[in-house]
């Protein structure tokens, strides 16, 4: 219990002596194999799925058809083009007729 002036606050005040840590004993041998299961299931789906050593050729393959490379490719340089317009005309800085344009 606390002295002094009243509080209108109906929450209790935390006890101070009971903080829970986590310590060794309090993870099972399930949360272990739980933990280990999150982290290597998506790497070992990516590994497979898009690397060279599992299916990534035939993925490649399969969603690459025709000027798709190309496309992408494109894509890609007018996105490195417009954030060089971005940085050389400094957006965040701009006039406002420039941020017209823009």
């Amino acid at each position: 219990m606390r002295w002094g002036p009243a509080t209108t606050s109906v929450v209790p005040e935390p006890d101070i002596s009971r903080r829970h840590t986590l310590r060794v004993e309090d993870i099972s041998v399930r949360d272990v194999i739980c933990i280990i299961m999150a982290s290597i299931v998506p790497t070992l789906a990516a590994i497979v799925g898009f690397s060279l050593m599992g299916f990534g050729l035939h993925m490649y393959n399969w969603v690459a058809v025709g000027r798709t490379e190309m496309w992408g490719n494109a894509c890609g340089c007018v996105c490195i083009i417009w954030l060089s317009v971005l940085f050389i005309f400094d957006a965040q800085k701009a006039y406002t007729p420039i941020r017209a344009v823009l």
